[in-house]
């Protein structure tokens, strides 16, 4: 386990890999508030614990990492062998909402989630 020596600075874990244009809809970390209840001799290991594992916290709404298996992307299948797919008739979205729709779709598909 790691100690960080004092005067580390609180608020300067990593920067997100993916930044987007949808993160500033998350509220601002205050990571002072965050360690608060943490008792003073341990804030230094705690924050040591934080920046060490720093790429296990998400930064933003679309930061949802990736799973490497073999040090490649894993792409998960999922067999249907001869089966037909359900349908069914598209779920409608009402016209004052479709813009709203779209944007997200698009912020979505530009940070590679969709």
């Amino acid at each position: 386990m790691r100690v960080v020596q004092p005067g580390y600075e609180i608020n300067t874990l990593p920067k997100a890999d993916v930044p987007t244009e949808s993160s500033k809809d998350l509220p601002p970390i205050d990571l002072e508030k965050v360690i608060s209840d943490v008792p003073q001799e341990m804030k230094g290991e705690y924050m040591g614990l934080l920046g060490e594992f720093g790429d296990l916290w998400s930064r933003g709404r679309f930061d949802l990492g990736e799973l490497k298996v073999g040090g490649k992307p894993y792409e998960a299948t999922i067999p249907t062998e001869t089966s037909v797919p359900i349908r069914w008739q598209q779920d409608r979205i009402p016209f004052y909402q479709r813009e709203d729709v779209k944007k997200e779709l698009d912020a979505m598909q530009s940070a590679g989630i969709i």
